[in-house]
């Protein structure tokens, strides 16, 4: 059985003990990270948030927001591999630690979206309805409108073995009905020093990848 994906984003948050960072810290950072980033604008927010954004607004969108009690890291429409963003996450951090001296991160979440085709599947919305949730064309009618786009959210806590959660969010997609997008953020409540175990993040990040490309895919393709 065929299948294909393709990531449309890739959203990273980190959480830290409230702080505040002189200004020209960030500025630093913008300094260091626009040209290898690609990062076009400097923004301060009213409420002491700093935003930094790339230069393009098409494809390969980066947004960083730096806040008292957190770090968001952005890339949307993206248009290279995972391992790229890795690089620019991980290249990040380093600049982020060597200016702020800020290395804990209390814990973290990762968010990645992506298309999914599998051979087979003509519709999606079909798939979805009859083959997963096994409803007839009759269970629809009480809303008297045809069915344009379906979905489904599923949360897996974490565990005393593995305290990692995700929380899965699978539509068919409104202009292609061959199309899945799913969405599956990783909560990640341990801990990282992010300047020694920075290997740590990375590999939470590929879990997250991989529980979309293995679990996720691997429980359509069960009702083909």
């Amino acid at each position: 059985m065929e299948t294909s994906t393709r990531m449309i984003a890739l959203i990273s948050e980190f959480i830290m003990v409230p702080v505040e960072i002189q200004e020209k810290k960030f500025r630093l950072i913008f300094d260091k990270i626009s040209d290898s980033h690609s990062i076009g604008s400097y923004t301060s927010l009213t409420d002491g948030t700093i935003q930094m954004a790339s230069k393009s607004q098409k494809t390969n969108i980066s947004r960083y927001m730096i806040m008292k009690d957190r770090v968001l890291l952005s890339y949307e429409f993206c248009e290279n591999s995972l391992n790229y963003y890795l690089g620019l996450i991980d290249d990040f951090f380093n600049i982020f630690y060597r200016e702020t001296n800020i290395n804990t991160f209390l814990m973290h979440s990762i968010t990645i979206r992506k298309l999914i085709n599998i051979s087979g599947i003509e519709d999606a919305r079909h798939f979805l309805i009859k083959n997963i949730f096994s409803l007839k064309e009759e269970n629809l009618k009480c809303f008297q409108k045809p069915l344009h786009m379906c979905g489904v959210r599923m949360f897996f806590p974490g565990t005393i073995d593995n305290n990692t959660a995700f929380d899965i969010r699978m539509e068919t997609v409104m202009d292609d009905f061959k199309t899945f997008f799913v969405e599956n953020k990783g909560i990640f409540p341990q801990m990282v020093d992010i300047n020694k175990n920075s290997v740590t993040v990375m590999n939470n990040i590929k879990s997250t990848d991989n529980f979309i490309d293995k679990n996720i895919i691997s429980f359509l393709e069960q009702f083909v």
